[in-house]
């Protein structure tokens, strides 16, 4: 599907695993994902995030501040 869609756009695929972008860093998670996203803007290229469901866990539960802005990024 990934590879249809991105043909269909006419865009190269960049793919970022969680392993890419998670930091052990505060901050550093989210300042990997915006660069994820401006590096595939700037290659006009079709970004797909492998285990993306690392990044995206339900964060209802959670605690500190750092486990909730993961999903802020602007």
């Amino acid at each position: 599907m990934i590879r249809y869609l991105a043909e269909r756009l006419d865009l190269e695929i960049m793919q970022k695993r969680a392993s890419d972008l998670l930091s052990m860093w505060v901050g550093g998670t989210e300042k990997n994902i915006a660069g994820a996203f401006a590096e595939a803007h700037s290659q006009e290229a079709f970004l797909v995030f492998d285990e993306a469901d690392s990044l995206l866990a339900d964060r209802r539960m959670a605690q500190r501040g750092w486990e909730i802005s993961q999903v802020k990024v602007s």
